[in-house]
């Protein structure tokens, strides 16, 4: 019986192709080939135990979940039949088609206690590894097909160098195809191990073309970092994640889409991130979004005097009119009004569109220039009331990383509500300052002013002060709810002092670093 015993635990040396156990390509890497090849040829009755020196995770790849008791002393017979090949420690880490050990569940299937096949794994002749296989499947594998590989282990070996060399001419056809691709392909398995990164995910990178890469490596690419998107992806065993990151150092906008890989049985093989480049689809939309957004600014004013126009012929102000010529009025106030919705709509949704993007287009900003160019655009609005706007602007430049369009949408909001709410011949002052970490700006008013009641609810979403004065102008109750939010996404943050029949100023701070 331990005669017996002895046989079926027979260690086979495979001496591996040397072209193909060194180079880039880790050992580890085709071991896990070696594996999934072994699994296309026999299916999914069996169960392969391997480790590469120097790996932390001994891996146990089975077509049905054992229990993890079996496991466990699975892991001791592998540790055992090859304890003669290998002096040094074995790894305590184990993980079960990826999975650690630890989360796999308790209950599964038995299996038998005996290595149907034990291979030890040479280069040049070096151990480089051991592989152990066995038959599960509580009798589905024939005993005769079990016997054959037990007694046949030399002709197996032989064969498994055949099925090696094959996989590697497969591989090396793939590999040729994803060479070539324009888009950056990496190749990540269970384990969160980077098995491979075609030219183009090096070039995006900034990673060296002839450099094995490992998941550590990643954090010195001097373009883009995606370790912890990556190891987002594997704590967590995401099926999808995509990001859109800006690299200025290359001038690329970058859509990135990790997947999970799954094989036609199910079995969690790892990730493949896909890095494409989006630069030109990413420009082409933020031209759409603004050619809306301009043209949708621009119709609003005409409207809004061909609105008040209206209504001041049908009020009588320009003196006395028929009834068809108040019928007729009327008729164009109703199609005007109609078109005063459809355009503010359509502003609300560039306004949402710009704010759900991922990607913030900072520059350097002169805030100088943009606080005189918003101070310019809203003068003649101004001019109508007699309303005098004074600018408080240091002579020193500032300069802050923005996005211009952004901020000169909360001068914007601001600037215009001081407008609306201050009567003819009142003076509003629009200034900066800096602080040393931060810039104060501000826009006061010597308008109605807003009751302390009110002032904590004015930047909530279509909230408006309920006063006569209010009822006359139009609005959304957006304005300060959209400045409150794009300030605050800057680290920054915006209030309001007021007094009833006194004035307003509301201020905002943003960081010299943001």
């Amino acid at each position: 019986m331990q005669k017996e015993k002895d046989e079926k635990q027979r260690v086979v040396d495979l001496e591996l192709p040397v072209d193909y156990t060194q180079g880039e390509r880790s050992h580890q890497d085709w071991i896990n080939l070696l594996v999934d090849s072994i699994f296309n040829v026999l299916g999914q009755s069996y169960c392969v135990v391997s480790w590469v020196k120097d790996y932390p995770i001994i891996s146990i790849r089975s077509g049905e979940i054992p229990a993890r008791k079996e496991l466990a002393d699975l892991i001791e017979r592998f540790r055992v039949t090859f304890r003669e090949k290998f002096s040094g420690k074995f790894p305590k880490m184990i993980s079960l088609n990826g999975v650690p050990l630890e989360k796999v569940p308790a209950g599964g299937i038995r299996i038998p206690t005996e290595f149907d096949m034990a291979v030890s794994l040479q280069s040049e002749g070096d151990t480089i590894g051991f592989l152990g296989l066995l038959s599960i499947g509580n009798g589905r594998v024939p005993k005769s097909q079990r016997e054959l590989i037990r007694n046949s282990a030399f002709e197996i070996t032989s064969a498994l160098r055949m099925l090696w060399e094959l996989m590697v001419l497969e591989r090396n056809r793939l590999e040729s195809i994803i060479q070539g691709m324009i888009d950056g392909i990496v190749l990540i398995n269970e384990n969160g191990d980077v098995l491979y990164a075609n030219p183009s995910a090096r070039s995006f990178l900034g990673l060296p073309q002839r450099r094995q890469i490992r998941l550590e490596n990643l954090n010195e690419a001097h373009h883009l970092n995606i370790v912890s998107m990556v190891q987002e992806s594997v704590r967590k065993q995401l099926d999808v994640q995509n990001q859109i990151r800006k690299v200025d150092s290359i001038g690329k906008i970058l859509g990135i889409n990790i997947q999970k890989v799954m094989d036609r049985n199910g079995i969690h093989l790892g990730w493949i991130v896909i890095l494409r480049d989006i630069t030109d689809s990413w420009e082409m939309d933020r031209l759409r979004k603004e050619f809306v957004a301009d043209i949708s600014h621009n119709l609003n004013s005409p409207l809004t005097a061909l609105t008040e126009g209206v209504y001041l012929l049908l009020d009588g102000t320009a003196g006395p009119i028929s009834e068809r010529q108040e019928r007729y009025l009327k008729m164009m106030r109703e199609n005007v009004e109609r078109m005063d919705r459809m355009v503010s709509h359509l502003l609300e949704i560039t306004r949402m569109e710009i704010q759900d993007s991922q990607l913030e287009r900072r520059r350097q900003v002169n805030m100088n220039v943009l606080l005189k160019k918003t101070v310019t655009t809203y003068q003649w609005i101004a001019d109508k009331k007699r309303i005098r706007i004074r600018e408080e602007i240091p002579s020193q430049e500032i300069v802050l990383l923005v996005d211009r369009d952004q901020i000169s949408q909360v001068f914007n909001n601001l600037l215009d509500n001081s407008i609306k709410f201050t009567p003819e011949g009142g003076t509003i002052w629009v200034g900066m300052k800096n602080d040393g970490r931060e810039v104060l700006f501000w826009v006061k008013d010597n308008g109605i002013g807003i009751p302390k009641s009110e002032q904590e609810l004015i930047f909530t979403k279509f909230h408006r002060v309920n006063n006569a004065f209010n009822t006359r102008i139009k609005g959304y109750g957006l304005g300060l709810s959209i400045a409150q939010e794009i300030v605050e996404n800057y680290k920054g943050n915006i209030w309001v002092e007021s007094d009833v029949g006194k004035g307003s100023t509301f201020w905002f701070r943003l960081p010299t670093e943001v």
